[in-house]
């Protein structure tokens, strides 16, 4: 029995002192601002730290002077290095749209914006719609703190639109009839998205996308994912820090045994010096690759990533 407030309690060992570290600023930030919980001035002061770092100046030097990141005729192609998940990236790391670098990378995405609301797939040629990068587009709206704009509420229409029967999400084929259900990576978005809007919480769309997310994720067909990486979007796949944050936002607590399992298995690979590891690695983005650690090493990224999840799963309600 975890008590509320006491979250702590049920891990290996505290690594927040680690965390802290001036060594990396975007972690010092997170740390303060979810796990610490520090005062408005100290998480501001961090987070204008974040703003010098070696990462986020790396990730704008490769930005175009229009606003993109590689080609302009698709912003999800290719994989890890386009506009969306660059902006995925940076809005991770506490960069808000005031930046007028990050206005213009997100007018470049919201201009691809069909009528109905959606966006075209990774490839338009066969995907005329794609749900997976929607999701992403939605949660760094909101993490830009751009969701009251009327463009976002478009895409929330095309997702309730577009759910599944079974409570997925697909990519709309051009040529062919779409997979049934749902795209379990394609839902897993959607519902990050939601997670993230702080709107959906309990609602009946978010309850369908979860029944059907929890379905495929402990299908004995589908060999369960708990390979922890940051970032999280990297590795086409759902890990269970990400699978924590989706359901934490919609609303269930440690209570249901769908959250509670992802939990388990973030506390089961916690190590004893309380670190965690980058369970994938290495980063597929040549220039950035030399800012996240290789497959094995302790990570400061999935650390406080995990340490988030858990204060925010446990850090109020107990269990």
């Amino acid at each position: 029995m975890v008590k509320a407030g006491d979250w702590k309690g049920i891990l290996k060992a505290d690594p927040t002192e680690w965390l802290l570290e001036d060594e990396n600023p975007v972690v010092r930030f997170w740390t303060l601002r979810d796990i610490v919980g520090a005062s408005k001035g100290g998480i501001e002061a961090a987070r204008s730290s974040v703003l010098r770092s070696e990462v986020v100046r790396e990730v704008l030097r490769l930005q175009k002077p229009e606003g993109h990141w590689e080609g302009s005729h698709n912003m999800h192609s290719p994989h890890y290095r386009s506009t969306i998940y660059q902006l995925t990236l940076l809005a991770d790391m506490g960069l808000k749209a005031e930046d007028g670098r990050i206005s213009k990378g997100i007018e470049t995405v919201l201009k691809t914006q069909r009528g109905d609301g959606g966006f075209p797939g990774h490839d338009p040629r066969k995907c005329a719609y794609g749900p997976y990068d929607i999701g992403l587009i939605v949660r760094f709206m909101h993490q830009f703190g751009l969701g009251d704009d009327p463009r976002v509420g478009r895409m929330y229409e095309w997702i309730e639109e577009n759910q599944t029967p079974e409570g997925g999400w697909v990519g709309v084929k051009v040529e062919c009839n779409p997979m049934p259900g749902g795209c379990l990576n394609s839902t897993a978005n959607v519902l990050w998205g939601l997670a993230a809007s702080g709107i959906y919480y309990r609602r009946k769309v978010a309850r369908k996308g979860v029944d059907f997310l929890t379905k495929v994720m402990w299908s004995p067909k589908l060999r369960y994912g708990r390979e922890l990486s940051y970032p999280q979007f990297w590795n086409f796949w759902v890990d269970d820090i990400k699978l924590a944050e989706i359901y934490i936002g919609l609303g269930l607590s440690p209570r249901d045994v769908a959250l509670k399992r992802p939990l388990d298995n973030v506390l089961a690979l916690q190590g004893n010096d309380g670190r965690w590891q980058e369970q994938n690695g290495n980063y597929p983005v040549r220039a950035l690759r030399r800012f996240f650690p290789r497959k094995g090493q302790p990570s400061k990224w999935v650390t406080a990533k995990a340490m988030a999840a858990l204060r925010r799963a446990y850090g109020r309600s107990g269990r």
